[in-house]
């Protein structure tokens, strides 16, 4: 049919294939006696063209999707791997200050922070795993880019990834391996908290740790956008939103105080009103043992040689409650930590076990939801004592008794003491009940 010469050669066949269906099948064939009417021609000649028409359409968007790619990260695809682990209910997939700190070497070397090969029992460095599914790819110049912004930016947009000073959009990890159907990509916190900045373009290979103190990075919410890459084009792309990147602490408590205790310091301090920090999950102690001379008041003492030559009062100059490892306003280091108290309006704790009669010092510092430590405070020096009791004193004064009730013994004479006591408070009471009886009848 001349109808056939205006399909294309693909769809010929299929024309050819309807129009006998059409002619055997009953339902789609006309009558006889319509079949060679001109109006009836077109009808169906119309209705034929609607139907390759689809078919047309159908067999073209197939064509286009065919070989793309296509991407999809599931719950599990996004893990941060540390060498302690989270629980569920700490946050596990949020990035902390400390998660940059061990963030010492590439995760794919194997290699510790002084750069050798990592023994058994050595940390491995932090790393953020992503494993996307990937599949329909057959371009093999294909790479995927893992992008990464903190705020609204659309990463899939070139100028928010160009390399003009407006995109709000860093690149944080690649890879041109698409063999298999899960590929597994690590990116360096580091290079996640770096930010924005001139080298946004670039991975650096070699990040400092500078840029964990960061202040840009405050709770804030980052989106990840995993992008294949064909050439210059993006072939298909998703993001992960579940991670947000805060290495900001609360800021210090003031006027630490510290009261000994047996084997113990008991704190206490306060915070400004306006100072707190709703993100504030309790307050770490980290202690030093120092000379016994520091952080002492000062105390008065009598001067042979004073004027009169009866002996003046002199005033002996305070020492101040200092530690070369706790500096305040420093970031502590954790190896020094010794008690913690946990809530936003806690103001006082205990330290873990300490030596009695060694003098320590000692700082506070907040801690938040996912565990930044935060600075240090002023200093204060005390000295865990052993407590003496009352029982103790009264028997090192020369007392014979026991030691309270509990002590005691049948055979004691505390406890004969006792029962005599007793059995003579029962004869008082009652003879002062026989002579409440004897008021009363003669009252009557």
């Amino acid at each position: 049919m001349i109808f056939d010469s205006y399909l294309p050669p693909f769809l010929q066949a299929n024309a050819f294939n309807l129009r006998e269906a059409t002619q055997k099948n009953s339902r789609l064939a006309l009558p006889r006696s319509l079949a060679n009417r001109p109006l009836m021609q077109w009808l169906r000649a119309g209705l034929l063209g609607v139907v390759l028409g689809s078919l047309y359409a159908s067999t073209a968007m197939s064509q286009t999707t065919t070989g793309s790619a296509t991407i999809n990260l599931a719950g599990t695809g996004f893990s941060i791997i540390r060498d302690q682990e989270r629980s569920s209910g700490e946050f596990p997939n949020d990035l902390n200050r400390q998660d940059c700190v061990d963030d010492f070497a590439d995760y794919t070397l194997n290699i510790g922070a002084d750069g050798a090969p990592l023994t058994s029992g050595e940390p491995k460095p932090t790393s953020v795993l992503f494993r996307p599914q990937v599949t329909n790819v057959t371009n093999r110049v294909n790479t995927i880019e893992i992008w990464v912004t903190d705020g609204s930016a659309d990463c899939t947009s070139q100028d928010e990834r160009g390399s003009n000073t407006g995109g709000r959009c860093w690149l944080v990890a690649q890879s041109d391996d698409l063999t298999g159907n899960t590929v597994e990509i690590h990116a360096r916190p580091r290079n996640i908290m770096r930010g924005n900045g001139i080298e946004r373009t670039n991975i650096p290979t070699d990040p400092s740790e500078d840029i964990c103190d960061n202040e840009l990075f405050n709770q804030r919410s980052l989106t990840f956008y995993l992008l294949v890459i064909n050439g210059s084009d993006i072939d298909t792309s998703t993001t992960w939103t579940g991670t947000i990147a805060d290495n900001t602490a609360p800021p210090p408590p003031n006027n630490p105080e510290a009261q000994s205790g047996d084997e113990r310091l008991f704190l206490n301090w306060s915070v400004e009103t306006g100072q707190e920090d709703t993100d504030t999950l309790g307050f770490r102690f980290f202690c030093v043992e120092v000379a016994d001379d520091v952080g002492l008041p000062a105390t008065n003492t009598a001067d042979d040689d004073a004027v009169g030559g009866n002996g003046g009062a002199v005033e002996t100059g305070a020492t101040a409650c200092v530690a070369d490892e706790l500096i305040p306003g420093d970031i502590p280091n954790t190896d020094f930590a010794c008690g913690s108290s946990l809530g936003r309006t806690s103001r006082e704790g205990r330290t873990k076990i300490l030596q009695n009669q060694q003098r320590y010092a000692i700082a506070i510092a907040g801690t938040d939801q996912i565990f930044n430590i935060g600075r240090l405070s002023e200093l204060a020096c005390g000295t865990p004592e052993e407590v003496t009791t009352f029982f103790e004193a009264y028997r090192e004064a020369g007392g014979k008794g026991g030691g309270g009730f509990c002590q005691s013994s049948p055979t004691t004479p505390t406890s004969h003491l006792l029962l005599w006591l007793l059995s003579a408070l029962g004869v008082l009471l009652m003879w002062r009940r026989k002579q409440s009886s004897a008021e009363l009848g003669e009252g009557q």
